[in-house]
């Protein structure tokens, strides 16, 4: 009797709090409210991106000696995006002229 009490009052605990989680969730944020990254969250997440994309190239020693150019780039490329307009995704060294 009171294992079968002891298995009813856990499984009680385990299904209670998932269907009261809802109650105490937090509202869903509106969507003007983007949260706004700091320059240095910014500045780590270019880092750590450009050295995945090194380790996943998996460069030659003749390709290592153009890498230094290339991550030069892509971080000048990074800051030209991060100074655009929101709504701009191509920097303006990469739009289309169509004059």
């Amino acid at each position: 009797m009171k294992k079968h009490l002891l298995i009813a009052a856990t499984a009680a605990a385990l299904i209670l709090p998932g269907l009261s989680s809802g109650v105490f969730a937090a509202p869903p944020e509106k969507a003007s409210e983007h949260h706004q990254f700091s320059a240095e969250h910014i500045a780590a997440f270019t880092d750590a991106s450009i050295a995945a994309l090194k380790a996943g190239l998996k460069l030659t020693p003749a390709q290592e000696k153009n890498w230094p150019a290339l991550e030069t780039t892509l971080r000048d490329v990074k800051l030209e995006l991060r100074a655009q307009p929101n709504g701009t995704k191509t920097p303006r060294s990469f739009a289309s002229d169509t004059t």
